[in-house]
């Protein structure tokens, strides 16, 4: 029985939290009179407009329901859905029913890291080359708000939160990369890579565009069938399978890292012009000036300031430690001052230990409770820790205001590692106050 059957036939309706994606699902039943009201469990009542009457309940009643649309910031394995489950209760994603509902061809893309920037730039190649495409999913638009609209592709980011509670068989999935993250979430970095692979589970086809993923899983998953995407680049032209070539004009693209996801996203349109009816070799101009123009999202190693050896980048996004040593290792030229820290989210940060006592050039402005963490376990005397995210900045400026006279090339990087909930509301405040802070400097 598909989602929509089970939606008919059930008595008794809950929405765990009520974030972007069951507020999409909710608009979408509620049109369609598939409900007649909202029960829905939340920490906090909903004070905004709701298309139905609705009615809050606590956790422990969830039991008493027979299909929950739980939001994917809600882990599937704490304590209420467990016991949920365990009495017969259907746990079902508030983007299942697109999957079962809307005919369009589905690039699904998910990776610990340059998910996003993938999806953006594949997104905007395929428009440029007439492909009727939608971005959807983490970026773009909830998926409930689309399952009617009428496109040919969609290319749909999902999370390990997402594909936890998802049943698809996605025509095309994306792994960008996979290293252990949101173990607060799903307990354990088994259960982490189980609930990520998901996507691979039904996919007609499966593309991996990072060498140390492809490896990761011959060794860990050789079970599961894919292809690498690993066009060569020489003097910043990559040579695709057809023997022709795209230039890297473009300098978002210098960091080896996103030359990745350069690389992915033509490897996914080059492989599948055929089934999306375009010809390949005669859109590589259009591709070529879609490349040039792409510029990348933000508070994702964003360039918000550059000034005569001077350079400011928010990477706010970043809360993996792996994300952080990728970040430090793009921008190896510059005397890096780097604000690390912020709210634990139980990964272990000796990655960026390593790194950092590896590279004692890297000056490493520790703040709040991971920053604090790595501090104590740094060797490099190239460091300093304080409380806040500001008083690490001023510190900083400080320092490199003392260094005018060697003439370096300094970049200032908020790469966190680390959530950002213990001192900003999410990532994306914690990227605009850290650029307000480096602004204001400036106009001192």
């Amino acid at each position: 029985m598909n989602t929509l059957e089970l939606i008919k036939h059930s008595k008794s309706i809950c929405f765990y939290g009520l974030g972007r994606e069951n507020l999409a699902l909710i608009r979408y039943l509620a049109k369609n009179a598939l409900i007649s009201e909202i029960i829905y469990c939340d920490q906090q009542p909903f004070t905004e407009a709701l298309p139905l009457p609705s009615q809050m309940i606590v956790a422990s009643d969830l039991a008493k329901y027979s299909i929950i649309f739980k939001a994917p910031g809600v882990s599937l394995y704490q304590e209420s859905i467990q016991l949920a489950l365990q009495s017969g209760v259907r746990i079902l994603s508030p983007n299942q029913l697109f999957f079962d509902l809307n005919p369009a061809f589905k690039i699904c893309v998910t990776g610990s890291k340059g998910k996003s920037t993938f999806s953006k730039l594949l997104m905007e190649l395929l428009s440029a080359v007439g492909v009727k495409v939608v971005a959807a999913g983490n970026i773009g638009l909830p998926l409930m708000d689309l399952v009617d609209s009428d496109f040919d592709v969609a290319v749909i980011e999902l999370s390990s939160y997402q594909l936890a509670s998802l049943e698809i068989k996605p025509d095309i999935a994306v792994i960008t990369s996979l290293f252990p993250e949101h173990l607060s979430w799903h307990l354990s970095i088994a259960q982490y890579y189980q609930d990520k692979l998901h996507i691979a589970d039904g996919a007609k086809n499966l593309f991996v565009i990072n060498q140390k993923t492809a490896d990761f899983l011959d060794l860990e998953y050789p079970q599961i069938d894919y292809q690498q995407i690993n066009y060569p680049i020489i003097d910043r032209q990559i040579s695709l399978l057809s023997g022709q070539k795209i230039t890297i004009n473009n300098s978002y693209f210098y960091p080896k890292h996103l030359q990745s996801s350069l690389q992915g996203a033509l490897g996914v349109i080059e492989r599948s012009a055929d089934i999306l009816g375009f010809s390949w070799e005669g859109s590589l101009p259009l591709i070529q000036e879609a490349i040039n123009r792409f510029e990348g999202l933000p508070h994702r190693l964003e360039v918000f300031l550059e000034q005569a050896n001077f350079l400011a980048i928010d990477d706010s996004i970043s809360t993996a430690p792996e994300a952080v040593v990728a970040a430090l290792e793009a921008f190896s030229e510059y005397q890096i001052h780097l604000f690390l820290g912020g709210y634990s989210k139980g990964t272990s940060q000796q990655v960026i230990i390593d790194y950092l006592n590896q590279h004692p050039e890297v000056f490493a402005y520790c703040y709040s409770i991971t920053g604090k963490t790595v501090f104590e376990e740094l060797g490099s005397p190239a460091k300093a820790y304080t409380e806040k995210l500001s008083e690490a900045v001023a510190s900083a400026w400080s320092n490199m205001k003392l260094a005018e006279a060697e003439n370096l090339k300094h970049l200032f990087l908020l790469s966190p590692g680390a959530a950002s909930f213990d001192q900003f509301r999410d990532f994306e405040d914690r990227g605009r106050q850290f650029k307000e802070l480096i602004k204001d400097y400036f106009l001192k």
